[in-house]
């Protein structure tokens, strides 16, 4: 790399401060150009003299007019110590986008250029500072819906995957050594025996089994999360959406058929990417808007991962319940028992047909006036989101589609591998195999990755980044 290259490394907008990255190898020099640390007078120094892993302040100059742009901290990162390996220069500024793009002009005219999109981490890996799997948790992290996706991001960029898969190509790659010793040197070596190959194939495919599964795992996590509350008019869904929500979102009236839409909201108690949506009541009408708002209803019900079934204790219509399931299938249902404040609680027998109906998971009892039983339902929902995304504690890995066909090609392979010993194949057979897997494995982190593919990758990053 022998381009010098400067970005805007935060969102575009006014905001607290913004930072302008600088990298190459002319990064500080072109920075002490524009640069003039203020020294205990109050006044610029004459020299910018930057030292690495130091934060300096200042004033950011235009040397051709002498303009003072902005007051400034810098910060250098000599190499190869640094986020890009190279000498990297980082200038916090005040969020302005007038201020950060004057100060990018002046760098530019100093024979600086542009950054591409996700050049400073193509940079970091081509230097060897990560490999392709660690950069590809960089733009996950940037992209990261919600606490559960950054956790499985975080992961990542701490060798989550890189590091199962080198171990196993390293597996994969004294296999093929000893085989090939074998070939090479017949009479100076004693010939493995077939258990011992078998063994030594199969801890590969079911290492390689687990890491597939672990990013189907991951794949349930990170799924976005649909909860529907539905139920007659006037149950008061909205109050509940209102108290899980903690806000006032949805108009709340004693006039049946308040709800004619649909709405959405994302809570943010949950780690989780959770949607929940409120939904228009059921009653016969002729109104054609609460036709349509019904038929909306009818919907969402379809996209539903869980159907929390509002129920009015004061008049429970257990009938249009039954009704709700069997049209909507096999998506599970927790009935809120709402208005206890004021009704009554299930009693034996209703508990007992409710129960019995299919999908119904749990019935809740309690107030959405009160707020009785908001706790108990929100607990239940993250419960049912957590069990259905997999155990966040465990092997569980946020991998792109093609991490993904790679780990499962590499795992193919293996198992061709394995297939060979169980036919009584000589250990020679399973050279084209084994092969493929390093090379399938050696995509993910990099090694053989073609550029076509890295230029791909990299492109779908943010400028800055």
């Amino acid at each position: 790399m022998t381009r010098t290259v400067a970005a805007i490394a935060t969102p575009p907008g006014h905001g607290g401060i913004s930072v302008i990255r600088i990298s190459g190898p002319r990064a500080r020099e072109v920075v002490q150009t524009v640069f003039k640390p203020v020294g205990p007078s109050v006044e610029p120094a004459h020299q910018a003299v930057l030292c690495s892993w130091r934060v300096h302040s200042g004033l950011c100059i235009d040397p051709d007019t002498d303009d003072i742009l902005d007051e400034v901290l810098v910060t250098f990162f000599k190499a190869p110590r640094s986020y890009t390996g190279e000498d990297t220069v980082e200038i916090s500024c005040h969020g302005n986008p007038v201020i950060t793009e004057t100060l990018m002009q002046a760098l530019l005219r100093q024979g600086v250029d542009l950054a591409g999109p996700g050049e400073f981490t193509r940079r970091a890996f081509q230097n060897g500072r990560i490999d392709l799997s660690r950069a590809e948790a960089v733009a996950a992290m940037t992209m990261a819906a919600s606490r559960a996706d950054a956790k499985l991001a975080l992961k990542l960029l701490r060798g989550g995957l890189s590091g199962p898969v080198c171990r196993i190509r390293d597996q994969v790659r004294a296999l093929l050594t000893r085989i090939e010793l074998d070939l090479d040197f017949p009479d100076e070596s004693v010939p493995m025996p077939v258990c011992d190959g078998n063994n030594w194939v199969e801890t590969i495919v079911t290492a390689l089994e687990t890491l597939v599964s672990a990013g189907d795992d991951g794949d349930r996590m990170r799924g976005g999360h649909n909860i529907v509350l539905a139920g007659r008019v006037n149950a008061g869904k909205s109050s509940v959406f209102n108290q899980l929500m903690n806000r006032d979102r949805a108009i709340v009236s004693d006039e049946p058929g308040t709800t004619r839409d649909i709405l959405e909201a994302n809570p943010e108690w949950s780690a989780y990417a959770i949607t929940l949506i409120d939904t228009a009541g059921y009653r016969n009408t002729e109104s054609t808007a609460e036709i349509l708002a019904m038929q909306r209803t009818a919907d969402a019900l379809k996209t539903a991962d869980l159907i929390v079934y509002v129920m009015d204790s004061v008049t429970p219509d257990i009938d249009l319940l039954a009704d709700v399931i069997h049209t909507d299938g096999d998506t599970p249902v927790i009935v809120f028992w709402n208005k206890t404040d004021i009704g009554p609680e299930p009693g034996q027998s209703q508990q007992h047909r409710v129960s019995g109906m299919r999908s119904i998971q749990q019935i809740i009892c309690g107030s959405a006036k009160t707020g009785t039983g908001i706790d108990t339902l929100r607990q239940t929902i993250i419960a049912h989101v957590t069990h259905g995304a997999g155990n966040p504690s465990g092997q569980v890995l946020m991998l792109s589609l093609r991490q993904k066909n790679a780990l499962q090609l590499a795992r193919d392979a293996a198992y061709d591998a394995a297939q060979v010993v169980h036919r009584g194949d000589g250990f020679e057979c399973m050279v084209p195999a084994l092969q493929s897997a390093d090379y399938h494995l050696g995509s993910i982190i990099g090694d053989t990755t073609p550029p076509d593919v890295l230029g791909s990758i990299f492109s779908e990053f943010c400028i800055g980044k």
